[in-house]
This record gives C-alpha cells, structure tokens and sequence, in this order.
C-alpha cells in the first residue's frame, strides 16, 4: 500500500513539474514571438502577392527602389501595414532573445593540461 501511495504522489508531483515546464515554454518571450511572426507573416502573405511585389522591384532602376518602396508602404492598406509592423517588431524580439542564448561549448571552463 505504501509504494501504490508513493507511486501516486510522485505521479501528482511530476504532472505538475511538466505542466510548469510546458507553460514556461510556451509563456516564453521567444515562443510569443515567434508565433506573433508566423500569424503576420501568413497574413502578409495572404494580403500581398509576394511575386508580383518581387517583380515590381526588379523592374525598377536601382536610385528608384528607396522611393518606389516609400511608395508602396504610403500607398498600403491598413492590415498589410499592421503585419509589416508586427513581422519586423517579432523579428527584433526574437534577435533579442537569441542573443541572450549563450552556446554551451563558450561558457565551460577549459583545463589546461
């Protein structure tokens, strides 16, 4: 009866240990982020015609794309503009937070032999 008890709590404990885990994860900046990208990202997409857009600036004189793409942006509709906005503000959290992330083999100490 005793190890059918302690089965059990250490069941209760470990479903909340992962449930905690699976939450920090999720409720992560990065992972916020990243999913703040991907919605705008599919709705950008979803807005523009990315060839036709790709197309557009390779027919333009080079001295005319700062213009032409001040242009598109003034031009744009309210939601494109929103997805832009959000995809770049995603890009910088994400930048961010990927720079915060240090490669394991960089933070060990080495022993000299």
């Amino acid at each position: 009866m005793n190890t059918q008890t302690n089965n059990t709590v250490h069941r209760a404990v470990m479903r909340r240990v992962y449930l905690s885990y699976t939450l920090s994860v999720v409720w992560s900046w990065a992972a916020l982020a990243g999913a703040v990208f991907m919605v705008s990202l599919f709705s950008f997409a979803k807005l523009v015609h990315v060839a036709r857009v790709w197309e557009a600036f390779l027919n333009q004189p080079v001295r005319e794309v700062p213009a032409f793409t001040l242009s598109l942006l003034m031009k744009g509709e309210v939601l494109t503009l929103l997805s832009i906005i959000a995809l770049l503000a995603s890009c910088m959290v994400l930048l961010q937070q990927l720079r915060r992330i240090r490669p394991h083999h960089l933070t060990t100490h080495r022993i000299a032999l």
